[in-house]
């Protein structure tokens, strides 16, 4: 290898973009397409904004194609780790932790059907630990917080990506999509609490923040976020979830037979009108 060569290789690393190929490359290896360097369009300024990586898996069951969606905003956190606020009282009921998700019409229909599901309780994302997160912030720096602006990105990229799910369902194909925000961390994320006299510090490897913040316009904004060391349990979990809602027949089957005529209809209406069209 070059001179030249080995700057560049140096300088690239510098830059991040090792982390988020290496985010792809866990989730393609997992079974999932994974799109580095999406953009995606902002609903409030209007402005087209970049995720570092989208990745989704997808099945057809019936007439409806079904797609789970993972957008991962990746963060080096190397000099300045995170710190998330934790708090007992920090927490929403199983039910809501299911529904209050992005996503588009027919996954809202398919959350709220599974929402009372013990089993959909306890499956990766969806399952809440006793102690969840409130705030996060960016340690040793008084300047931008990149963890707050991390949030927005990725809450904003999940809220746009279900509107053009909505698009697809009306105009293309019966899609019920649900979009699950992660933010991926090079370097140490710490939680802190204070359950009682002392403050709490203690580095963990996960953690799931339940934001007040309404960006993803779904209630909280409930983002996952996962260490460098814990990439594989970011892929088996989003598997497990995937595996978990393509299993889900019976409620497929119910959206099926109560919403796919008002497709059908839409499709009937605009196919006629291209033949109009077309003959004119």
């Amino acid at each position: 290898m070059s001179e030249l060569a080995d700057r560049v290789r140096s300088w690239v690393g510098e830059q991040g973009y090792p982390l988020e190929m290496l985010v792809a490359k866990g989730f393609r290896e997992g079974g999932f397409v994974a799109r580095q360097s999406e953009y995606f369009l902002d609903h409030e300024s209007g402005d087209s904004r970049e995720i570092d990586v989208v990745a989704s898996t997808q099945k057809m069951i019936g007439n409806v194609l079904v797609r789970i969606t993972v957008c991962v905003e990746c963060k080096s956190a190397k000099k300045h780790p995170w710190v998330l606020f934790s708090s007992k009282d920090t927490r929403i009921s199983s039910p809501a932790a299911v529904v209050q998700r992005p996503a588009n019409l027919l996954g809202y229909e398919l959350l709220k059907s599974i929402s009372h599901n013990k089993y959909a309780h306890n499956t990766p994302f969806f399952k809440l630990s006793g102690r969840n997160g409130y705030a996060m912030t960016e340690a040793f720096t008084s300047g931008k917080d990149n963890a707050y602006s991390s949030c927005v990105s990725v809450a904003k990229c999940a809220r746009s990506l279900t509107t053009g799910a909505l698009e697809v369902s009306e105009e293309q194909v019966p899609l019920c999509e649900i979009v699950f925000p992660v933010i991926f961390l090079q370097g140490a994320l710490f939680e802190c609490h204070q359950d009682d006299v002392e403050l709490e510090v203690a580095e963990v490897g996960s953690a799931t923040l339940i934001w007040r913040n309404q960006i993803s316009n779904v209630g909280h904004s409930i983002i996952s976020i996962y260490t460098e060391k814990t990439l594989g349990k970011l892929v088996r979990e989003a598997s497990r979830l995937a595996s978990f809602i393509f299993d889900q027949v019976d409620s497929f089957e119910r959206i099926e037979r109560d919403f796919l005529s008002k497709y059908e209809n839409r499709w009937s209406i605009k196919n006629s009108r291209l033949s109009k069209d077309r003959r004119e």
